[in-house]
This record gives structure tokens, C-alpha cells and sequence, in this order.
């Protein structure tokens, strides 16, 4: 509920209004808006009409490591061992091919005998790129250090970035 001017990865009147859209609570939903920010076409008509029709910003593609989990588990949940499909599909999202070119009949045969929803199948045909999981959480733990120190010691905060 904090101003978050002088929070660098929140401070952009972009992410500011991601904040409000969806209210976040957790880190994971702080994790997330930092993906939609980062990668390209993942948030403008994409993400942000998910949310406006009821998902909610946990259960949608904000990385490129959601595009592989949500692939595996639709594989292991029918029984299927890995054959290289959640790694192929991310790897081909996160670089924009499927934006570029569409879903290759073959994959989009794969992930419809998988399961996988038409939400899941239109997202990863919009995004161009999709930024690691592991550099969103490093950027969100230096905001959350910072939004701390804006908090609960506001002149040393205020003292170092002004």
C-alpha cells in the first residue's frame, strides 16, 4: 500500500498500474507483475485481458519457466513421460516463434491431447519474449529490501536515492 517512487522495479506509472490492477498480496503476485513487465506482449493483450475475464495473476503465463511447468504437469497428469515437449514449447514461446508463425500442428496436436486450455494455447501465440523465472525473483527480493527500508527507516532510504 506504499508509494512506490524510488522502488525501482515498481516505480514506472507501467508497473504502478499493474499494482492496482491487481492488488498484490504475496510475493508470488510481486513475482508475477515483475514477469508481465519484463517480457514482451506478456501483459498488453494478454495478461491484462486475462485478469479483466476473472484468472487470476498466479494462474497465468508470466515467465518463461510457467510455460514449462504448466506443460509438464498437463503431462504428468495423464500419465505421459517427458519427451522434450514442455522444454520445446517454452523455449519456442519465450522467443516469440509461436507469435511469429503460429503453434506447428504437430505441438499443438501434443498439447491438445495433454489438456492444455485455449487461454494457455492463445497466450503463448501473442508473447514475443518471456523473461527467467530466476531474474524476476532477483528483482523482486532487491524491491522488497527496498520497500522495507522506505518503510521503517524513510530518512536513510530517502538519503540514498535522492
Amino acid at each position: 500500500e506504499c508509494d512506490t517512487d524510488g522502488i525501482t522495479e515498481f516505480k514506472s506509472d507501467f508497473m504502478k498500474n499493474m499494482l492496482c490492477i491487481i492488488a498484490p498480496k504475496t510475493f508470488y503476485e510481486l513475482l508475477q507483475i515483475s514477469g508481465f513487465a519484463h517480457g514482451t506482449h506478456v501483459w498488453t493483450n494478454n495478461g491484462s485481458g486475462l485478469i479483466k475475464q476473472g484468472y487470476s495473476a498466479s494462474d497465468i503465463i508470466a515467465f518463461r519457466d510457467d510455460v514449462f511447468d504448466y506443460v509438464q504437469t498437463k503431462m504428468h497428469a495423464h500419465g505421459l513421460p517427458d519427451t522434450g515437449l514442455a522444454f520445446t514449447v517454452m523455449e519456442n514461446a519465450r522467443k516469440g516463434f509461436y507469435e511469429k508463425d503460429g503453434i506447428p500442428a504437430d505441438e499443438e496436436a501434443c498439447l491438445c491431447a495433454i489438456g492444455a486450455e485455449e487461454w494457455f494455447m492463445d497466450s503463448i501465440k501473442k508473447v514475443m519474449y518471456l523473461f527467467p523465472k530466476a531474474q524476476g525473483v532477483a528483482c523482486v527480493k532487491t524491491a522488497i529490501a527496498l520497500m522495507w527500508y522506505k518503510l521503517y527507516h524513510p530518512q536513510e532510504f530517502y538519503d540514498i536515492i535522492l
